[in-house]
């Protein structure tokens, strides 16, 4: 079952801010199987019909991008790739015990021994890749939704900061996936906090670049006189 969705908080938000703020770019970190939240990134996009919209979406996992594919077909604009985010050499949180249990951004419910099988798994998978999306992409994108691996997320933020104006974080309360991020953020002079629900499952939060607030200002402005 879908965790994002235009009946969720969340989804809404989303939805919300690609309308408020004219996004037209967008990178999906994390797509599952495509019912989710990238139905509502698409569909939002799909309102802005006289503009050019593009939505890369990422799952690295095979099963789940078939039916990502699936689900993105009635979406000419949608680009659904089975591909890391990360890879070997951008991942940064080998050592279990210092890097992520007893880090000051772990806030994840969980037993420790169960947590450790998890970040087990992911690092035999990272150890495969030799070249994720983001180190071999240098594109930009209005905004981007991180929502992939719960030990990535960070590394995640650090390699596409640069290149985005709008992060949208899930799991970023009671997890550890994007919980860094949303902490560097808020003191972050250059960005501004649009949203945030702590209550909703494990909290997400949407923060917008002060840049892209200026440039939807000056938009509305200049459609008001027709220019």
């Amino acid at each position: 079952m879908a965790e994002i969705t235009l009946k969720t908080n969340f989804g809404k938000s989303i939805h919300r801010t690609i309308l408020k703020y004219n996004i037209s770019s967008f990178l999906e970190i994390g797509a599952f199987d495509g019912d989710g939240s990238t139905q509502v990134i698409a569909k939002a996009l799909q309102c802005k019909k006289r503009s050019k919209i593009s939505l890369v979406s990422l799952e690295y996992n095979v099963e789940r991008h078939k039916n990502l594919v699936k689900n993105t077909e009635k979406f000419g604009f949608v680009t659904a790739l089975n591909e890391s985010s990360v890879d070997r050499n951008s991942f940064t949180l080998w050592d279990f015990e210092k890097d992520v249990w007893l880090s000051a951004y772990n806030s994840i419910n969980y037993k420790k021994e169960e947590v450790s099988k998890w970040h087990y798994y992911d690092i035999e998978e990272y150890k495969k890749v030799e070249e994720g999306f983001l180190t071999r992409s240098q594109e930009s994108w209005d905004a981007v939704l991180i929502d992939g691996g719960e030990f990535c997320g960070y590394d995640e933020y650090r390699l596409v900061k640069n290149r985005t104006k709008c992060f949208m974080l899930d799991d970023c309360y009671r997890a550890f996936k994007t919980n860094r991020a949303r902490k560097e953020l808020l003191v972050d002079p250059d960005w501004q906090l649009e949203w945030e629900n702590n209550n909703d499952r494990n909290g997400s939060a949407i923060f917008v670049h002060k840049m892209l607030i200026k440039e939807s200002f000056f938009s509305r402005i200049l459609n008001q006189f027709n220019f």
